[in-house]
């Protein structure tokens, strides 16, 4: 299946606008390698390029690492502190994609990038799926994408670990990332 073949009903070429209040970058990391903790970015944009060849389209989001939200305050503050995610220096982290590949279709597809935490650039690829577009009851068009990847975060720069007595660390390396964008096409 190429490219030119696949078929994205409502997708227009052009830009599209991350909807920043129907879209959410999350992650999940284990804790003390018995629990799960979850959290999310509560302040992510971007645009979505949309190609006429949809292996051309091109994503750039932006996310203030700031507005991470644990469900924890103290949690949060011990993430926004220089042991992880230090954001009086790194205020920022970015993902650009630098391909989409569509081999397995709309569903399937691998989407290619730079991601930056913490001043640390790596090339990372996500899995990623078109949800498709619908009309909302205003009248307005918008498209859904989900996409997950797993990172080692000691790759960032995120090193400061606890090692247990029972083995593992107090927080994990490995981090998922989960991204559920809703986009709207740029009127002009």
């Amino acid at each position: 299946m190429t490219a030119e073949t696949l078929v994205a009903p409502g997708l227009t070429t052009g830009t599209w606008t991350i909807d920043v209040a129907h879209s959410e970058v999350a992650f999940t990391v284990r804790h003390m390698m018995i629990a799960t903790v979850r959290g999310s970015f509560e302040s992510v944009t971007g645009r979505i390029e949309i190609a006429e060849d949809l292996a051309a389209s091109s994503i750039e989001v932006e996310i203030d690492t700031a507005s991470v939200h644990s469900r924890n305050p103290k949690r949060d503050e011990h993430l926004r502190s220089d042991q992880f995610l230090d954001v009086a220096a790194f205020p920022k982290a970015t993902f650009r994609s630098t391909a989409v590949n569509l081999d397995r279709g709309l569903d399937a597809a691998v989407l290619a990038g730079e991601l930056t935490i913490h001043g640390v650039t790596k090339q990372l690829d996500f899995a990623l799926r078109f949800n498709g577009v619908a009309t909302d009851p205003w009248g307005n068009t918008k498209a859904g994408f989900s996409a997950e990847a797993t990172i080692d975060r000691h790759d960032f720069g995120l090193t400061s670990d606890m090692p247990l007595a029972s083995g593992g660390l107090f927080v994990a390396r490995e981090v998922t990332i989960t991204i559920e964008l809703e986009a709207y096409p740029e009127t002009t």
